[in-house]
């Protein structure tokens, strides 16, 4: 995500995106090879607010390995990075 695509996409007329963050556990981002971590979700959170857009953060909640403490942390870090929204499956 890239500050100027999506200031392309803004342009375009879209306002609202969603991204699939899965978790705020860089140890569980790894395991489902995500293959991003949470600095990068965060800095494309932070640009796609820069460039205008609402976003909805999609997380999963109790993945098979998931912890008290993993669970903590992507509350934490899904309340921590700006979204406007965001939804949960568990």
């Amino acid at each position: 995500m890239t500050s100027d695509r999506l200031q392309k996409i803004k342009e375009a007329g879209c306002w609202f995106i969603e991204m699939g963050i899965e978790s705020g556990s860089d140890r569980l981002l790894k395991s489902i090879k995500k293959n991003t971590t949470k600095a990068q979700i965060a800095d494309a959170v932070k640009r796609a607010r820069e460039a205008g857009l609402k976003i909805k953060g999609n997380f999963i909640l109790v993945f098979p390995t998931e912890t008290k403490e993993s669970l903590e942390e992507t509350i934490q870090f899904a309340t921590s990075i700006g979204l406007n929204y965001f939804s949960r499956i568990s």
